[in-house]
């Protein structure tokens, strides 16, 4: 059965660097769970606190229910997947899958050379040993690649064998610290696949590191995000792209990066972009500085939305093909300026011509909006019903989000 765990107010130093600051987190069994944030933030280090490779200096961990912070690596009953993969390369992919069996079901005695064979005891667990790992190999569809050394393996190959490794101990938790990133861009879409299959298949908790918000948005039940050693928000992967908590967050989630605006709070509450009053209003003071988040489908090429948006000039500076749709660089020139992204169809018309040089209309959606302090953190803000739109579903915000 899936195992929960609970991180209470974790915080850990390395000298005057303070790395993680109170994070508080629930696990839920069988759940999994990514951590997401920028080099630094603290993720890995959190996932050794999990692991027991390091101590916190202050909070506990619990792994269903029962604190583990007196609990060596070992006796937490978990399971960790590397980066490196750490397979021993003099060892074969069987004898590497089988080895942490091994350490815990024979004595040093009876794996030491000389003596190993003359123990009746022995030749029982090895039986034992080898049948647990042709079955792991099984899930995996490696039984054919037991013999080879890990030198004659793809590094998908290498990958699976070290999810064998970890998955053969039956542990409570999987840990995994980016365990795709040194793959190709194919492979590490495949892997994705298979991951996230293994996870339904198990049933198991699972909580998984990586710099790759696209991993953490298509293969997460809930997704934690990190920044500066704080949690800076958990949710679904759909919560954190369409109601984002601080900018850092905002910047973070989705591809493209979401447009960010410099705007300020004019004498009545409303958000002003420059000298232009839109439809939304804060509880700030006026004059407050705000940053106005837009993300790439919701600033349109064109004109002709209504009373629910305001139009833009923008000069094209770069238009990237991505197939069914196109990115469009572009400056902004009226009535504010800054760099801005927008994702429109290719077959859409009549921009499907779109070319760097033109002057277009680029037209935002003002519900579609994200208002920020000067702290970085989200602002309430309302918009009139006539400005509004369809609410964004999370089957849409995360097919947008990837």
């Amino acid at each position: 059965m899936a195992t929960g765990l609970e991180l209470r107010a974790i915080s850990k130093s390395f000298g005057v660097n303070r790395v993680l600051d109170g994070v508080s987190l629930r696990v839920e069994p069988g759940e999994f769970l990514s951590l997401v944030g920028p080099s630094g933030c603290g993720k890995s280090t959190l996932l050794r606190v999990i692991a027991g490779l390091e101590r916190q200096d202050r909070g506990a961990v619990t792994i269903g229910g029962v604190d583990v912070d007196h609990l060596g690596p070992r006796a937490r009953n978990i399971a960790m997947v590397f980066q490196s993969y750490a397979l021993y390369p003099h060892m074969s992919a069987g004898d590497n899958i089988a080895l942490p069996l091994s350490v815990s079901r024979l004595s040093l005695a009876e794996r030491l050379p000389l003596i190993k064979h003359l123990s009746p005891r022995r030749r029982g667990i090895v039986r034992e040993i080898a049948a647990d790992v042709r079955a792991v190999a099984a899930q995996l569809q490696i039984e054919t690649l037991l013999a080879r050394k890990p030198g004659q393996l793809s590094g998908g190959q290498r990958q699976r064998v070290a999810l064998a490794r970890a998955m053969v101990r039956q542990p409570t938790v999987f840990l995994m610290d980016e365990p795709l990133s040194n793959l190709d861009a194919q492979l590490r879409v495949h892997m994705r696949d298979e991951l996230a299959d293994l996870h339904k298949r198990l049933g198991a908790t699972f909580v998984y590191v990586t710099h790759d918000q696209v991993e953490a948005m298509t293969m997460s039940d809930r997704v934690a995000m990190l920044d500066g050693g704080r949690l800076a928000q958990v949710g679904r992967p759909a919560e954190l792209y369409a109601a984002p908590a601080t900018l850092t967050v905002a910047r973070f989630i989705g591809t493209p990066t979401i447009n960010v605006l410099p705007g300020r709070i004019g004498d009545h509450g409303q958000v002003m972009l420059a000298d232009r009053a839109l439809p939304i209003t804060t509880a700030l003071a006026a004059g407050a500085p705000v940053s106005i988040g837009l993300r790439s489908e919701d600033l349109v090429l064109g004109s002709n939305l209504g009373s629910a948006s305001a139009s833009l000039l923008a000069r094209v500076r770069r238009v990237e093909h991505h197939g069914a749709e196109r990115l469009v660089f572009a400056d902004l020139s009226s009535p504010t300026t800054g760099a801005v992204i927008a994702r429109i169809p290719s077959v859409e018309a009549p921009f499907a011509a779109v070319a760097p040089g033109d002057l277009v209309p680029l037209t935002m959606r003002f519900s579609a909006l994200h208002i920020f302090d000067t702290n970085g953190s989200r602002i309430t803000a309302s918009v009139p019903p006539a400005a509004g739109k369809p609410a964004v579903t999370p089957a849409m915000a995360e097919e947008a989000a990837t």
